[in-house]
């Protein structure tokens, strides 16, 4: 059975038997008790070690392999799966046979269980290659996909489907195409009518919805934002207003979204800022009492401030619209900004720390923000207290902030001691021990 999957691949053109696949469909086909399974896993063993391919058969190998999406058994459908995935990764030749056989496949069952087989293969396969995306875009296959979305007759589907899709927009990196097809109105339109954006949120869909419409404009942003929908930014806005935010998980799930939408533009940024519903629920620590949930909004707005996360240059907002919202976040919680992070950065609980960490490291990857951190009387002290903090993650981030501030283009305006000081604690490293002298030691 190793032998004849191996031959479909590995022989020269020359040397294939001419029957080879005849007889492996042959064998499954009369006995599969005996040989599906066994067959399976040998193509699929086959697929995965494949780097060349010199027959012409490549068609009729995906209609053969994609035959089996079908199956009853889970173990031979999911290697059918990843043996069409592992061909397309490695050889362009079988991306086109394996998207129309997919799409032959899709179109010839009832079965939710099978569409979800085709839709997870066609989808990890435009994943992982430009060109097969443009192609299955082009075939229609993705309509497929979007027919899925639409059917409200089967929300569980949907539901599966929207993770499929979450599984694309969180890919790093993404390729134009994926962004440009998943940031489209025929993927975002039906997705901000579930998370509330027109109207009702779906009590089922809403939530993971808006989760994926996050993950959308936050990774996608950079690509696609110059043909970013007006009408999606407002209408992922109205999905903010609507969702029901009550709960850990709700409130999670709320500062994801809302971050996402203030760091999609300058102007969604400036309209969350203005909005005093979307500002307060975003920003205001007062009614957070999980270390978690504390974690995530500091680090929210961290990643709306951190210019390095910005794939395009020059797409991250200005200073000036990133000290607005370090003033407004500051504002919302009634005391100076920097003023907050140096009393988290005291906290007892390691998370809270942590979350303060992320947004001072954020603040200090802009000379500006080096300046404000610096202009604090406590800021610099905490910088060379190398006792405050305990923890091997602690330890690193509070490092990565005096190597930035270091590092930044405020270091030739510093005091002679100050770059001294600031270079000792970079050159022993995030994890110092002090020594005690031996006179030391014996008078205790």
């Amino acid at each position: 059975m190793t032998r004849l999957a191996d031959s479909i691949f590995f022989l020269d053109e020359s040397n294939v038997l001419p029957g080879d696949l005849l007889v492996l469909t042959y064998l499954v086909s009369s006995n599969p008790e005996k040989y599906l399974k066994e067959a399976s896993r040998a193509v699929n063993s086959a697929a995965e070690r494949v780097r060349t391919y010199n027959g012409d058969n490549s068609s009729r190998i995906a209609q053969v392999v994609s035959s089996q999406l079908t199956s009853h058994d889970v173990e031979v459908s999911d290697n059918a799966s990843k043996a069409m995935i592992a061909m397309c990764k490695r050889l362009d030749i079988f991306v086109g046979p394996s998207i129309e056989a997919i799409s032959f496949c899709w179109s010839q069952t009832s079965s939710a269980i099978v569409a979800v087989r085709c839709a997870t293969t066609l989808i990890e396969i435009t994943i992982a290659n430009e060109s097969a995306m443009d192609l299955a875009v082009s075939l229609t296959a993705m309509d497929n996909v979007l027919r899925i979305l639409n059917d409200p007759t089967d929300p569980l589907t949907q539901m599966t489907i929207i993770d499929l899709l979450e599984r694309m927009a969180t890919t790093k990196p993404i390729h134009d195409s994926a962004a440009r097809w998943i940031s489209s109105d025929q993927v975002v339109g039906p997705l901000l009518e579930m998370a509330g954006g027109s109207g009702e949120i779906d009590p089922l869909l809403g939530g993971p919805a808006l989760k994926l419409l996050s993950f959308i404009f936050s990774n996608v942003r950079h690509q696609v934002s110059a043909n970013m929908n007006s009408n999606h930014l407002q209408g992922f806005k109205r999905a903010l207003h609507n969702f029901d935010s009550s709960g850990e998980i709700g409130r999670l799930d709320f500062v994801d979204a809302v971050s996402s939408f203030a760091s999609a533009t300058n102007d969604t940024l400036i309209g969350t800022l203005d909005d005093p519903f979307l500002r307060e629920k975003w920003l205001s620590l007062a009614s957070v009492a999980q270390p978690k949930l504390k974690y995530v909004v500091l680090s929210s707005i961290a990643r709306v401030i951190d210019p390095s996360l910005y794939t395009q240059q020059g797409k991250e907002p200005p200073d000036s619209l990133a000290f607005r919202l370090l003033k407004t976040f500051g504002a919302v919680n009634s005391r100076d900004a920097v003023d907050i992070l140096l009393s988290l950065a005291k906290s007892p609980i390691v998370e809270t720390r942590l979350g303060s960490y992320v947004l001072m490291h954020a603040i200090a990857k802009r000379a500006a923000g080096v300046k404000l951190m610096l202009g604090h009387k406590d800021f610099f002290n905490f910088l060379m207290d190398r006792d405050i903090e305990t923890t091997k993650e602690g330890k690193e981030s509070k490092y990565f902030i005096v190597k930035t501030v270091l590092e930044s283009e405020v270091h030739s305006m510093l005091a002679d001691d100050v770059v001294e000081k600031l270079q000792k604690v970079v050159d022993q490293g995030p994890f110092v021990v002090k020594t005690i002298a031996w006179e030391e030691m014996a008078t205790e």
